[in-house]
């Protein structure tokens, strides 16, 4: 049945292909020069074991790694850009991801910009989410020192996405003074990425309506060091499977906040992140999330890494599973080979606590461990992979 699934997936997928081209090749008459085409992808290879009792073999899952070993994840994100007429942008992103569970297509953003000046620029359609570090660059592997984002803020469930439907306003400000200024304020409708929820047998998709967010973010003088605070509010509303509960257990108006700093220079990379979402009014849960993360260029070809990151959730006013995990908490360290700055070879090992997002591969196994209370609480994984821009 996957090859079907995943052939059935792939003919919108080539559809969006076509689509994505013709915009990129009908620019009026001298204006093809401002189109421009880009593409980020990857491929990589994960297994997860556990070291004692149960003589290194595992069945669980982590990120793309799992206990058999897999090589079936690759993905490619496809970006076309155009600028058609004087201060008129438009953008547009879409991804393709192979995995064990076969072929999936999504767009990531498409959304038009009109540029005022460099202190204000209208954007509206399906925007590229202005929140932290990562969640413009998402795909973009060569931009950060491991495989996958940290999981500590970018995992499933989540606390940032790439879009939301909606409109912004943006804008840049650079004076000579070495410092430097740059604001997001928008609004819509943001939905994070859909959690399977296999004990509920289904999923839950996360959506905060009537959204309003915020970003802002500090360039110093001292080449390479920026931090920045990023919010976003919204009724937030956890659908199953696509259709809204009549008696939802997470409801009402909901904050998230976030901050962070970056530190990037030829040699190093520094990245740190807080994001924390809780109730307004009342409590009925509350998810913190973090993480900090450092690679070196030890010579012009070969970088270290090292991370560690944590998620997790309190629920105070609604009962869950018995033994349901919440927590996650990670080490990692890296060692990468560049080609170039547009490709790189990347080996990496996690240390893994709590089974948030390290699970058994089989559902049956997962919820009978959870209720049982015998998963496993170490999980060990190696990831190894490629990825490349250009």
């Amino acid at each position: 049945m996957k090859p079907n699934k995943a052939k059935s997936r792939a003919r919108p997928g080539l559809a969006v292909v076509g689509c994505l081209l013709t915009f990129a090749l009908s620019a009026p008459a001298g204006r093809a020069d401002i189109v421009q085409v880009h593409g980020f992808g990857g491929w990589g290879y994960g297994h997860t074991f556990t070291i004692g009792s149960k003589e290194y073999e595992s069945d669980h899952t982590y990120s793309i790694a799992t206990g058999d070993g897999s090589f079936a994840n690759s993905y490619f994100a496809l970006n076309v850009s155009a600028s058609p007429y004087e201060r008129f942008n438009t953008f547009v992103q879409t991804l393709w991801r192979t995995s064990e569970k076969g072929l999936e297509m999504e767009f990531d953003y498409a959304f038009a910009e009109w540029e005022a000046h460099d202190l204000l620029k209208l954007r509206i359609g399906k925007v590229k989410s202005p929140f932290g570090i990562y969640s413009e660059i998402y795909d973009v592997g060569t931009l950060r020192p491991f495989y996958t984002p940290p999981q500590g803020v970018y995992g499933v469930p989540g606390l940032v996405t790439e879009s939301y439907f909606g409109v912004g306003l943006t804008g840049s400000l650079f004076p000579s003074s070495g410092w430097g200024f740059q604001y997001d304020l928008y609004g819509g409708e943001y939905i994070l990425k859909t959690h399977e929820v296999i004990y509920a047998e289904g999923a839950n998709e996360p959506i905060f309506q009537d959204m309003v967010g915020l970003r802002l973010i500090a360039h110093t003088p001292r080449s390479g060091l920026s931090g920045g605070f990023s919010l976003y509010g919204g009724n937030l509303i956890l659908k199953s499977d696509g259709e809204e509960p009549e008696d939802p257990t997470v409801s009402d108006w909901h904050n998230t906040y976030g901050a962070h700093v970056e530190y990037l220079t030829d040699a190093w990379l520094v990245r740190a992140e807080y994001e924390y979402l809780h109730k307004w009014s009342g409590e009925d849960m509350a998810v913190n999330g973090a993480y900090v993360e450092a690679a070196y260029k030890i010579a012009s070809h070969w970088q270290a890494a090292a991370g560690f990151g944590f998620y997790q959730i309190e629920f105070y006013s609604f009962e869950t599973p018995p033994n349901m995990p919440t927590n996650h908490r990670e080490g990692s360290v890296g060692l990468n080979y560049w080609f170039n700055p547009n490709f790189v070879l990347k080996l990496s090992y996690y240390l893994v606590s709590g089974n948030l997002f390290a699970q058994p591969e089989d559902p049956v196994d997962f919820i009978q461990a959870m209720y049982a209370d015998t998963l496993e609480e170490i999980t060990n994984a190696v990831i190894f992979g490629t990825q490349f821009s250009f």
